[in-house]
């Protein structure tokens, strides 16, 4: 079951910039025409009226476009209009007028006017929004060379510059090379707001949120002790933005093991939000924290409380609101199936899918993932026939909606091969480990250990169909990565170990079979645990 997390972080990024018509000189009738239709555009995309924004603002680029060229306030009105069309989630027609905007711009005024940094911030958000994370970071780096240049490698421009680059990076699932501009942010940050300053909070909570992805939990924990502490100063120790920050710390004690230290600051969390009229969203994120908590404890009864105490705000609520439904629900679903209930989390999840399907939420990731929750609890009561349809279906949207190199894609393409091997249908799970790792290897490099995992997988497919010469090369891979990537003495080397050994009893190498298992022994013995997990 994929767990449902629900800590909030935040992470400043750009939003999208809407540009006002300057003033020029020229016909008075020409002028007031164009001005006319922007001004209505911009009024009507900020009352969210986008088909009159759409029709206004494309009146006003027809008419700009009678001035002579190349003029700035043609590349204006495009700018504005491919606004509109993202908020209409017309991205290919977005795409094609910030572009076009961008290169009448350089035209114009050159590749280094400060101007650029308006439209190519807002494509780079069209990017982010779609994914396209590898076509967003040039974008948004270019804006950062462009804000240094203009206003100087200190100014507030240049830390939100630096953000917006470590945000893609991050969504890139890189870490390390975010935590510096995090840092320079940061610092930019304290020298123009001072070190108190509420602001400051957010750029530490930042720089947090990248030191745990890294593993780097103790580093992170002052910097949230600290955010808590300004925001407790300038807002009062009752209000919602401090229970924010004792949520991230909550978090961090939690991924440290430290349950004891995260509880009671979950319940003030959520005494808080409890406090604070009309916060159901605060108080249901608050109270999923600390059920997620009781749920790692085994205090299945209290969990189950909270999630109750939640599920009426969604079920009732004057406007409806079926995403935060169907997340009450999978919630439910998840915490159900951990007990054993397999019927009464299936129950939950496909009331939770019929939610996100009436909200038509269905060819999001969040929805795929829902797809394979259920399939899940299907495959543990042995109806394998509704769950590979179900994985089936999860797999098309997570191949639609994130293209088909997507390390989600390989992992649900891995989950189909097991599903396959459960039931011992080995031929038709061999292709699909095999597209899994091509992507893994292409998206994190043929020695990191999530190669490894399917190389495994691969392994004792090989194994159970007497394809030992293969099932021995892939385990040989495995451990290699393992070894080099986590230390000779890892508890899944000494697993791997322990599958290695089985392979070449099967074959016929006992002596060879005594001596892995030897080997493996030896580093059990030397981990802290009684013995190592079972290998994945």
């Amino acid at each position: 079951m994929r767990r449902i997390y629900t800590f909030v972080f935040e992470f400043t990024s750009t939003t999208l910039l809407l540009t006002l018509p300057a003033v020029f000189v020229m016909a008075a009738q020409d002028e007031t025409n164009w001005s006319t239709h922007v001004d209505a555009g911009v009024q009507a995309f900020q009352q969210k009226d986008f088909a009159k924004a759409e029709a206004e603002l494309t009146t006003a680029v027809k008419s700009a476009e009678g001035f002579k060229q190349p003029d700035s306030r043609l590349a204006s009105s495009l700018n504005d209009l491919g606004m509109v069309y993202d908020a209409e989630h017309k991205f290919d027609d977005a795409e094609k007028v910030y572009n076009r905007s961008i290169e009448i711009r350089e035209k114009a005024l050159g590749k280094d006017d400060p101007s650029l940094s308006i439209p190519l911030d807002n494509l780079g958000v069209l990017y982010r929004e779609q994914h396209k994370y590898d076509q967003a970071e040039p974008v948004y780096r270019r804006v950062l060379q462009l804000r240094e240049a203009a206003g100087g490698a200190e100014t507030i421009d240049t830390a939100k510059a630096l953000n917006n680059v470590a945000l893609v990076l991050r969504e890139q699932k890189k870490f390390s090379d975010a935590e510096p501009l995090l840092r320079r942010a940061l610092s930019i940050e304290e020298k123009a707001m001072g070190s108190d300053d509420p602001n400051i909070a957010i750029g530490l909570n930042n720089v947090a949120v990248d030191l745990r992805e890294q593993g780097k939990g103790e580093e992170a924990l002052p910097l949230y002790q600290r955010a808590l502490a300004i925001r407790q100063k300038a807002f009062g120790a009752n209000s919602a933005e401090a229970a924010a920050s004792l949520n991230n710390l909550a978090a961090l004690y939690r991924e440290l093991g430290k349950f004891a230290d995260a509880e009671p600051l979950l319940k003030q969390a959520l005494s808080i939000h409890q406090s604070i009229p009309n916060h159901n969203t605060a108080i249901a994120i608050a109270a999923n924290n600390l059920a997620l908590l009781y749920r790692e404890e085994g205090k299945y009864d209290e969990a189950r409380a909270l999630y109750d105490m939640v599920l009426p705000f969604w079920k009732n609520a004057v406007s409806p609101q079926p995403l935060k439904l169907a997340h009450a629900l999978e919630n439910l679903g998840a915490l159900t199936r951990e007990q054993e209930k397999y019927e009464e989390s299936a129950q939950f999840l496909k009331e939770a899918l019929a939610a996100r399907e009436a909200a038509g939420d269905t060819e999001s990731i969040d929805y795929a993932n829902l797809l394979q929750n259920l399939e899940e609890t299907y495959r543990d009561q042995g109806k394998f026939a509704e769950a590979q349809d179900l994985l089936q279906r999860s797999v098309a949207v997570t191949k639609k909606t994130l293209g088909d190199d997507s390390p989600e894609l390989a992992d649900k393409l891995n989950d189909q091969a097991l599903l396959f091997v459960e039931q011992e249908k080995f031929t038709e799970a061999e292709p699909l480990f095999q597209q899994a790792l091509a992507i893994r290897e292409k998206v994190f490099g043929q020695d990191d250990v999530r190669v490894a995992v399917i190389l495994n997988d691969l392994a004792r497919l090989y194994r159970n169909e007497k394809r030992y010469a293969d099932s021995e090369a892939a385990y040989k891979r495995t451990l290699a990565i393992r070894a080099k990537a986590l230390g000779p003495d890892d508890a899944s080397v000494a697993a791997t170990m322990r599958n290695y050994a089985v392979l070449l009893s099967a074959s016929g190498k006992e002596s060879e079979a005594t001596v892995m298992n030897d080997r493996a022994a030896k580093i059990e013995e030397r981990v802290s645990s009684a013995s190592g997990p079972e290998a994945q």
